[in-house]
């Protein structure tokens, strides 16, 4: 197993899924967009998940679209890893991003053998914290948190306000009528075309396609979606719990 595998393994099994479930009386309070989206998210009665796996395939933008596949798995406790293979000029390429308890790392190789990038320290970690919070647009009972507040921009779009790692984050997601998520933006740390100082840059993810329904509703079945940024076209299939937690 590599090390990428086994790490998704441990925080896929980092403990059992929560005993607490989710109530409209929860939400209540909420400023109307964020209300309308976490009553969209989560079904009533659906115990709060502490984790989502999903399996990924699409394109990534590396010079070109390359096809890849991937598998991802968001803890709302300890981080997330991203676990990917795609094929450049036939050889292929593998490796993770990953944030788990507060570290950031990044490791591609070429077949699996030959490093073609590899990064950690506070800068990755600061830039993963951000991606930990967009990424639990997959997994919203991590919004449920009591260290999560919220405000509204308008009509339609809720802002949720939370600490990762001790790195505070501002996600802002925009919903339908019926509290759909049909973009998301946050200020993320970074270094756009790898030079000069990190800073915060606008990240946005919008969602992609017109066939797809409810985004996080307690589902019996794998569901799949579609979203899109700059760098990825993907489509989504996130997998229930196995027994032993809630499903998302």
């Amino acid at each position: 197993m590599s090390r990428g595998a086994r790490i998704a393994e441990e925080l896929w099994g980092s403990g059992p899924g929560g005993t607490r479930v989710f109530e409209r009386a929860d939400v209540e309070r909420l400023p109307a967009p964020a209300r309308l989206y976490m009553e969209h998210a989560i079904a009533p009665g659906t115990p709060l998940a502490n984790a989502v796996r999903l399996r990924l395939r699409g394109e990534i933008k590396l010079r070109r679209w390359l096809p890849f596949t991937a598998e991802q798995v968001v803890h709302r406790v300890h981080g997330f890893i991203w676990r990917a293979s795609a094929r450049m000029n036939g050889l292929a390429i593998r490796g993770f991003d990953r944030l788990v308890d507060g570290e950031g790392e990044m490791q591609w190789k070429l077949l699996g053998l030959f490093p073609v990038m590899t990064a950690s320290g506070p800068d990755i970690s600061r830039s993963a914290a951000g991606r930990f919070v967009t990424e639990s647009a997959w997994l919203p009972s991590m919004f449920c948190s009591d260290a999560v507040s919220w405000t509204a921009e308008g009509q339609v779009v809720a802002v949720a306000h939370v600490n990762v790692f001790g790195e505070p984050a501002h996600f802002a997601i925009t919903v339908d009528e019926i509290g759909r998520a049909m973009s998301v933006k946050l200020a993320r740390w970074g270094q756009p075309g790898g030079g000069g100082l990190p800073l915060r840059r606008l990240w946005r993810h919008r969602r992609g396609g017109t066939n797809l329904h409810r985004l996080h509703r307690a589902q019996p079945h794998p569901c799949r979606l579609a979203f899109r940024n700059r760098a990825f076209r993907t489509r989504r299939r996130i997998l229930p719990r196995d027994g032993r937690g809630s499903r998302v």
